[in-house]
């Protein structure tokens, strides 16, 4: 073998190596899929410009967005939820809504009371952003709901709504 052959299978062998390193970590597919599934299956935002404030309401009330463990960013799969209430406060101009955060029973109560805190602010900021006043929003933080398992903590991975 030549040193041009070494210097090759070397750089193949390298580069190997750095694309199995770069790749992402494992998630919990399951616990995503189930909480996309939740949300996707929440509400239907196709014909929202259609739909009288009731109808809106009669769609979003009880809804949740979910995260997952750890985290308070909303997820793709709550955008259409975000939207719905957001066209349901432009048509109701009178009003508000308390967003209530939630954690699962990991971590301790502190930590939990601030992720719900931030968990409640971040679907405050999408609301925000698709032009609710901030003015009309109250967001509270409950810190961890009471459940054991995979099950339980996914459902209480959220933030509701309160009309």
């Amino acid at each position: 073998m030549t040193l041009s052959n070494l210097k090759n299978l070397f750089l193949v062998a390298l580069l190997g190596a750095t694309l199995v390193g770069c790749s992402s970590s494992p998630t919990n597919d399951d616990d995503s899929a189930a909480n996309a599934t939740k949300e996707a299956s929440a509400v239907d935002s196709s014909n929202l410009a259609d739909m009288s404030a009731e109808d809106i309401l009669d769609q979003i009330q009880g809804k949740s967005i979910y995260f997952e463990f750890d985290r308070s960013a909303v997820q793709n799969s709550g955008t259409s939820l975000v939207k719905m209430n957001a066209r349901y406060m432009a048509l109701e101009e009178s009003a508000t809504v308390t967003l209530n955060g939630y954690a699962d029973e990991r971590g301790t109560p502190e930590y939990n009371l601030a992720l719900s805190e931030k968990r409640a602010n971040a679907v405050k900021d999408a609301l925000v952003a698709e032009g609710v006043s901030s003015s009309r929003i109250t967001t509270i933080g409950h810190g961890e709901a009471e459940g054991t398992g995979e099950a339980s903590w996914s459902e209480n991975r959220r933030v509701g709504f309160a009309y």
